[in-house]
């Protein structure tokens, strides 16, 4: 038994004296933005983590050859992207605004366009008033492998005041105030497979009170080939609904139905 011991004892030290610590330098990419697909590779005794633009890893001669081979594949540089949104709906009614935070390269329907510029950054806006019908409705704009595209899903939603009337008595009135609802879109581009980081915000109104308005966040992570449409997770504009996800979009003010798609394509 004591013999047992020892030779266990002394697997164990050669297994750790080959844990040696290697830094592997990054050109491109963030190595926060490498960690989930390396870290599995990782040996059980090994660990990972980031120092400024390098990879510092806790691993063994052959493994830390095999991650150099994958952080090759993974370090370039910034793909141009094309991420097109496409939201199938059905109803009538409603004034929908859509906004990207980069270039609009085409849109199904009657759009306005405006460009507004907020210190370096520059946020093109398109709304839309006209009927929404049945159909879908499809916005495009040029990104980059790892950058945030923001799409909003917002729309204006009467707020009702109340003013003086005729002769001083109390009068209803009613305003348009433009809720926040979207998502932040974070594509990484993997060999013919793309990963969307989604970081929606979620404006709603209070029932008590309708001037009254709560933000809510959610982040979620979803994945597919390149050119295809990915469904995203549920968000619902009704009262009844949570934040769950971002894929069914309901307004209880102008009775719509949408869906939301997003698809991801090399330039």
């Amino acid at each position: 038994m004591r013999l047992l011991i020892l030779l266990l004892c002394l697997v164990c030290k050669l297994c750790f004296a080959d844990m040696q610590i290697y830094t592997i330098p990054l050109k491109h990419s963030p190595p926060e933005t490498l960690i989930p697909a390396l870290e599995p590779l990782l040996p059980d005794e090994g660990s990972i983590s980031s120092h400024r633009n390098k990879l510092v890893v806790r691993t063994t001669p052959e493994n830390v050859r095999e991650l150099r081979v994958l952080v090759a594949q993974l370090d370039v540089a910034d793909t141009s992207l094309l991420i097109s949104m496409r939201r199938g709906n059905s109803g009538s009614g409603g004034n929908t605004q859509f906004s990207v935070n980069g270039e609009i390269l085409s849109n199904s329907g009657s759009t306005h366009t405006s460009t507004q510029r907020r210190g370096n950054s520059i946020t093109t806006v398109t709304r839309s008033s006209s009927r929404i019908g049945t159909g879908n409705s499809e916005f495009q704009v040029r990104g980059l492998s790892g950058r945030a595209s923001y799409i909003s899903t917002g729309e204006d939603i009467p707020v009702i005041t109340t003013g003086n009337g005729p002769y001083g008595h109390p009068w209803p009135q009613s305003d348009y105030r433009s809720i926040k609802r979207g998502f932040y879109a974070t594509p990484r581009v993997f060999g013919e497979r793309v990963s969307i980081e989604i970081s929606t915000e979620y404006e709603q109104q209070d029932k008590a009170n309708n001037k009254e308005f709560s933000t809510e966040a959610l982040t979620t992570t979803v994945s597919g080939q390149l050119g295809e449409w990915i469904p995203l997770g549920a968000i619902s504009q009704s009262s009844s609904a949570d934040s769950s996800g971002l894929s069914h979009y309901r307004s209880t003010e102008n009775l719509s139905s949408q869906t939301i798609y997003l698809k991801v394509e090399k330039l």
